[in-house]
C-alpha cells in the first residue's frame, strides 16, 4: 500500500513542485496538500493528482502570508484513510528514491525517520551541499498523530522541523536519520523574517519546559541535560549562556541561535541511521545516553 505525504504547495514555483510531487509518487507516496481557500481555487487544476483539505485557518496575520499551522497538517492526516506510513514533507523538495516508501514500511513501527536536504543549483543535478541546520522530510508511523502535542509551529516557518522529532521522542516514538542523498532543494533566498526566527524559537523553549516533566518527556529531558553537559564541557561560558535561556522566565533572543544548534545536533545524535542503499538501519544513541 502506498504512504501518504503531507504538504502546504505555493502558487509559485508551481513546475517545481510538480517535478516534486512526481518524485514523491515515484517514491510511492500520494500527496495531500492542506491550504486556504483562495490558494486551492489557483492550484487544484495544477495538481490533478494531488488531494487539496482546506485549512480552517491560516497564520497570514503573523507573517503576511497564509502559511498553514503544523497542528492542522498533523489534524489532515489523521481525518483521512490509514496508510502505512505518514510523511511531511516541504513543497519544494524533491525525493530520489524511487521505493523509499517501500523500504521505509518494515521498520516504520514506532519511529519517526527524517532527512536533511542537499541544496543544489538545479534540481535535475546532484552535486551541491548538505544542509546541516534543518530537515525537510519526515515518514513516521500513523499512530503518531495522535500523540504529537499542540503547538504553533507554522510549514514554511522556522523550528517546525525541529519540533517534530523532538514531539517524537517526547511521545515514546524513536527516531531514525536517513542518510543525505534522497532529498534535493533548488537554492532559493530565504523567505522567512527573522523576528520569526526568534517568535517560533521562544515558542520551542515554552513546549520543552512544558512537556519535559514526566512520562517520556523525563527521559528525554535526562538526555538533552547529558548532551548539552557534553557538548558545551569545554566551553562553560556557552553552557551558562543556553542554561540561562532554557531555565529562565525570560528568554532572552540573542540565546536562541545556540540554542537552536544544539536541539539540532541533539535530534541527529540520538537518532539511529537509514542507509538507502543497504536498506538497513543502525541504532542510535539511546535516549538514556550520554550524548558526545
Amino acid at each position: 500500500m502506498r504512504g501518504l505525504l503531507c504538504t502546504s504547495l505555493t502558487p509559485g514555483s508551481k513546475s517545481l513542485q510538480k517535478l516534486a510531487v512526481e518524485s514523491w509518487r515515484n517514491a510511492g507516496f500520494d500527496a495531500v496538500s492542506v491550504n486556504c481557500g483562495e490558494e486551492i481555487g489557483s492550484l487544484k487544476q495544477e495538481f490533478p493528482k494531488v488531494t487539496f483539505i482546506e485549512a480552517i485557518r491560516d497564520a497570514r496575520s503573523l507573517h503576511n502570508r497564509p502559511l498553514v499551522y503544523l497542528d492542522d497538517i498533523i489534524f489532515s492526516l489523521e481525518k483521512t484513510n490509514k496508510r502505512p506510513i505518514f510523511g511531511i514533507i516541504n513543497s519544494d523538495i524533491v525525493l530520489r528514491s524511487p521505493g523509499l516508501n517501500r523500504m521505509l514500511q518494515s521498520y516504520i513501527h514506532n519511529h519517526l525517520y527524517f532527512s536533511s536536504r542537499i541544496d543544489v543549483d538545479e534540481i535535475n543535478k546532484t552535486d551541491g551541499c548538505l544542509y546541516e541546520l534543518g530537515f525537510d522530510f519526515f515518514a513516521f508511523d500513523p499512530s503518531m498523530v495522535e500523540k504529537i502535542p499542540n503547538s504553533h509551529f507554522c510549514i514554511g516557518a522556522p523550528w517546525w522541523d525541529y519540533w517534530l522529532p523532538m514531539a517524537a521522542l517526547l511521545s515514546g516514538f524513536k527516531t531514525v536519520q536517513i542518510e543525505p542523498g534522497i532529498a534535493f532543494h533548488r537554492r532559493h533566498p530565504v523567505k522567512y523574517e527573522n523576528e520569526a526566527f526568534y517568535h517560533y524559537g521562544r515558542h520551542m523553549r515554552q513546549l520543552l519546559v512544558t512537556h519535559m516533566t514526566g512520562g517520556n518527556g523525563l527521559e528525554t529531558k535526562q538526555a538533552l541535560e547529558e548532551f548539552i553537559d557534553g557538548f558545551f564541557e569545554k566551553d562553560v561560558a556557552k553552557k551558562k549562556k543556553l542554561d540561562n535561556a532554557l531555565n529562565s522566565k525570560i528568554v532572552k533572543d540573542t540565546f536562541l541561535p545556540l540554542f537552536a544548534e544544539s536541539i539540532c545536533m541533539f535530534v541527529k545524535q540520538t537518532a539511529g541511521r537509514f542507509s538507502v542503499s543497504k536498506s538497513s538501519i543502525i541504532e542510535g544513541i539511546s535516549s538514556c545516553q550520554k550524548c558526545s
